[in-house]
């Protein structure tokens, strides 16, 4: 399997793909840009593993508990318009056509039309959303996973 750490574009039966996390992409998130550029930074990283049961432990239990994606606390869709994801795909969209934007950054289950046969989709996730998307080899299909009873 390969690991793609940044967002990548794909062809697939003549469709074209642009997929990623979505984190750090679009307008604002400051604070989570700025956690990021810390997090990811080679001296932070080698410290977290050398320090990891007494700092690593606490610090990842710390952000489980606050959390509002991974509790599913606040995470709402009020519109496309506020969704810093659908704001990156316009733009991108104004020097290279994409069929479809993949992400699952919010955490949300979305399909936003961005006009002329373009759609910005985020996964959602497996813990409040049960929801996927699915290729059929001409169109981007978001699912949702019930359970039989």
């Amino acid at each position: 399997m390969e690991v793609i750490k940044k967002p990548t574009d794909f062809k697939i039966n003549d469709k074209s793909f642009f997929i990623g996390h979505g984190d750090g992409l679009g307008p604002g998130d400051l604070k989570y840009k700025f956690l990021k550029q810390i997090f990811r930074n080679p001296l932070f990283i080698f410290l977290f593993r050398i320090n990891y049961s007494w700092f690593g432990i606490p610090l990842g239990n710390f952000f489980s508990r606050n959390n509002k994606i991974l509790s599913g606390r606040g995470i709402k869709f009020k519109s496309k318009e506020n969704e810093m994801l659908y704001h990156f795909c316009k733009k991108k969209l104004k020097n290279s056509f994409y069929n479809f934007f993949i992400f699952g950054h919010r955490h949300l289950p979305l399909k936003i039309d961005l006009g002329n046969n373009s759609f910005y989709f985020n996964t959602g996730d497996w813990i409040n959303h049960y929801s996927f998307l699915v290729f059929d080899g001409s169109e981007v299909l978001l699912k949702y996973f019930k359970k039989k009873n």
